[in-house]
Order: structure tokens, then sequence, then C-alpha cells
């Protein structure tokens, strides 16, 4: 019994090291949304919640966006807001958050700004030049629902600026930046709305649900649990096996 006991606990620690070991190494996966190949939306794999792309969304209020879940984004939903939070701290792991500011601003962000649009897209590019000046922007801005009621915006924002054959560079990352223009009718060109999926959302997850299955709401954990035919058809051939055995003790 203790040698039993001890493999027991040699095996639980491993699946725990195992385990452990996986979210260590979970981070995301493009996703292809409609088509093989178009990279229009991210997994995180910690969540095993899928993101769709604000570049999708661009241009569009929240109830806008409402208002197409049943036809253009059928399959997705509105984030909450601790979901949206949680994304940005996975998306940018090593990024001084405070837990207080809303806005970050800094020469030596450009890493972070780069990383987050490889997720979710460049939404907005612009340039401006002047006489031996120019500047270029990059905006990855989305909107969400907050737990008050208020709509407020997270993402990224890059501007480089070349004079006299040098360049500077400003990032800025925004946590959950309020304005007094955002509403559930708010909308610019700046801008898009996030969206996530439980899974099936996208072509990729459409083929392999596995890939969603941190997220408890994914249908890939509402079937897991569900015997398998040659399961069920096991569990009845031992139960008739085990009548059978009563049975014969009892005639004799």
């Amino acid at each position: 019994m203790k040698i039993l006991k001890g493999k027991l606990l040699t095996a639980t620690l491993l699946l725990g090291a195992i385990t452990l070991s996986g979210f260590a190494n979970a981070g995301f996966v493009a996703l292809d949304w409609k088509t093989d190949g178009d990279n229009r939306a991210t997994l995180d794999e910690s969540t095993g919640i899928e993101w769709l792309k604000l570049s999708e969304t661009k241009n569009l209020s929240i109830n806008e966006v409402k208002g197409l879940l049943d036809t253009t984004y059928a399959g997705w939903r509105l984030p909450t807001e601790a979901e949206v939070e949680q994304f940005l701290v996975n998306a940018l792991p090593t990024f001084p958050f405070d837990g207080v500011s809303k806005a970050y601003s800094s020469s030596t962000y450009k890493s972070y700004t780069d990383t987050w649009r490889s997720y979710m897209s460049t939404v907005t590019f612009r340039s401006t030049s002047a006489i031996n000046q120019y500047y270029d922007y990059w905006m990855s801005y989305g909107l969400y629902e907050a737990s008050d009621a208020s709509v407020d915006m997270t993402g990224t924002y890059l501007r480089r600026y070349r004079t006299n054959n040098k360049t500077y560079w400003l990032a800025n990352i925004y946590d959950g930046q309020e304005s007094v223009n955002y509403n559930a009718d708010y909308s610019g060109a700046d801008l898009g709305v996030f969206l996530v999926g439980d899974g099936g959302a996208t072509l990729t997850t459409q083929n392999d649900l596995s890939l969603t299955a941190n997220n408890a709401n994914s249908p890939y954990n509402a079937t897991k649990d569900v015997p398998e035919p040659a399961g069920i058809l096991l569990l009845a051939s031992g139960l008739f096996g085990l009548a059978m055995v009563r049975r014969n003790k009892k005639a004799k």
C-alpha cells in the first residue's frame, strides 16, 4: 500500500508539473476566421478565448456590432471587462502595469505596441509630412463595455517622427482609457470593437475545438465528459458479466 501511495503521489506531482508547464508555455495562435490563411483572429491559449482582430470591426459602434451578432459576427460575443484586462496582461506579460494608470507613454515601449498589433492588427495607419519632417502613426484601439456600464478603450498607439536623418519613437499603451465621448453609439476610423469567441467562432477552431480546451465555456468541454460509444459498450459488458456471476452464485 505504501508503494502504491508513493507511485500515486509521484504520478500526481508529475501530472501537476506537466499541467503547470503547459500553462507556462501557453501563448497566442493565429486563427483563420472565414478562409484558410486569412489570419483575422487570435487565440489566447491560456484562456482558450478567440479574439477577432480589431480591424474587422473598424469604424463600428458597440450597438452596431450588437446588431450584427446574428449575421456578420455570428458565433462571436462582446467580452467582459475582466476578459479584456486579462487579455492585455497576457499579451504584454512584461509590461510595467501599475494597476492604477489608464495610459502609459514612453519612447521605449515600441516593442510592446508591435506585439499588440501582431495579435490585434493595425486598425489605422496614417502618414503626414512637412518640410524635412515626417510623421507615421499606427493605431490599434478597441472599445468594450465596462462593468460600471461605461464604454472604455484599450489598445496601443505608435508614432514615428523623422527629421534631419534622425528617427524618434513615441509609444502609448491604453488600459481601459475612459472618455466623455465613449458610449455604445460612438465609433471612429481609428477604433474597432472587441469581440471574442468561446470555441468555433473561427474556421480554425471549428476544425480543432481542442484549441479552446482552457475555456470552460467551450463546446469542447461541454462534450468532453460524455462517454464514447465504445466506453458505454465496455461498461455494459462489464455490468452484464457481473450480473451473470451473481446469478451463477445464487444458482449454486
